[in-house]
């Protein structure tokens, strides 16, 4: 019973301890979600453009591939085009890791107190993960409607006109968009492709089951390695000693303050890995790519359906993407299979290392700030 109870103390002092700093993981989620955005929305425009793409309008550009569609809207958009929606998708990233992070380690504190341990198992992280993403949805939803329309703008490099007549006029604006789709598609039209982003909080949630769970196994090579290295070290030591004279150097130690045993046990003491609970940067991006490759190959069909209902249509092509289920079965009918994957090499070639700047630039500015904390 008295081991039970030092148990839930310790539990409720770690709950209680990590709730006041729940603000850290909402700023450096924040903060990873911007310098991600800024560094890979090129990549995110050339995907958005190539899944929309279903050959219904003959008059618009046809990309034949990633680096033929990044080509094009250079030469014929310049670095506008390469940027159109910028500013939305930063917002909407900044906003939906910074309340992913918070919302994921707010459910991960409650179910630490539920089950009362410090470290829990990966269906729990798969079910925070969940809850987060689930969250993040109905918040920034709106938001990634405005980014997706404003991603598919086409405007001359010459004349800074549309690029096809037959197009509506265009949006001016993050706030020009959202007031106009407010407006003209009501409260519907700022939710378009909610169903399908519901389904694709499985992609959160799968990465960050397996983005915690490889960096435990991380943490315990580490710990391993330590280990190893300690007993090594012990080793030197107990030959170093039966080499100089144990007792002799124990004696001059104690009465002089010296020992000539004394290099070998710090090196024992201090191994040269880094301590076993701070993983070097280049880990934590290892574990963010490699827990990307499998939760964004999986998921990736919903993206782009998602992708097909946000968009802007004209009334006869609106039957064909009004819900997730005529969405997909217009897709398949027409493209394929091949059409649910339509972008995924530019999706990939984004994700990866907008994953690893994402979780390298997070565990950074949370370091960072618990170091502040701590000095303050």
């Amino acid at each position: 019973k008295r081991a039970l109870l030092v148990q839930k103390k310790r539990c409720l002092a770690f709950c209680s301890m990590t709730s006041k700093g729940a603000w850290k993981h909402a700023v450096a989620g924040a903060a990873a979600g911007s310098v991600s955005v800024l560094a890979n929305h090129p990549l995110d425009v050339v995907k958005v453009r190539l899944q929309v793409q279903d050959g219904s309008n003959p008059k618009g550009t046809v990309y034949r591939g990633f680096f033929h569609a990044l080509k094009t809207i250079k030469n014929t958009e310049g670095l506008r085009g390469l940027y159109a929606g910028l500013a939305p998708n930063l917002v909407g990233a900044t906003v939906s890791w910074g309340v992913y992070f918070y919302s994921y380690n707010q459910a991960k504190r409650r179910y630490q107190n539920w089950f009362q341990t410090e470290r829990l198992s990966a269906p729990l992280h798969l079910l925070s993960g969940f809850e987060a993403g689930g969250v993040v949805a109905l918040v920034t939803n709106p938001i990634w409607v405005v980014k997706t329309r404003m991603a598919l703008q086409r405007k001359s490099l010459l004349e800074g006109s549309p690029l096809h007549g037959t197009e509506p006029a265009q949006y001016t604006g993050m706030r020009n968009a959202l007031w106009r789709i407010a407006r003209e598609e009501g409260l519907a039209g700022l939710y378009k492709g909610l169903g399908p982003s519901m389904f694709l909080v499985s992609h959160g949630a799968l990465q960050f089951m397996a983005y915690e769970e490889i960096k435990r196994a991380m943490v315990r090579w580490h710990a391993t390695c330590a280990g190893e290295q300690a007993l090594a070290c012990a080793a030197v030591d107990a030959d170093h000693a039966a080499q100089q004279g144990v007792t002799r150097g124990v004696t001059r130690g104690v009465t002089m303050g010296v020992t000539s045993a004394a290099p070998a046990s710090a090196r024992a003491a201090t191994p040269s890995t880094q301590p076993t609970g701070d993983l070097l940067p280049m880990e934590h991006a290892a574990a963010a790519v490699i827990s990307k490759i499998g939760s964004s190959t999986v998921t990736y069909p919903w993206q782009v359906v998602r992708s097909r209902q946000q968009q802007r249509m004209d009334p006869a092509r609106q039957s064909q993407y009004q819900s997730m289920a005529t969405t997909f079965k217009s897709v398949l009918m027409n493209e394929g299979v091949s059409g649910l994957y339509k972008g995924l090499v530019p999706n990939t070639v984004r994700v990866l290392p907008a994953s690893a700047i994402t979780f390298v630039v997070y565990e950074a500015v949370s370091k960072m700030l618990n170091g502040v904390q701590d000095s303050s």
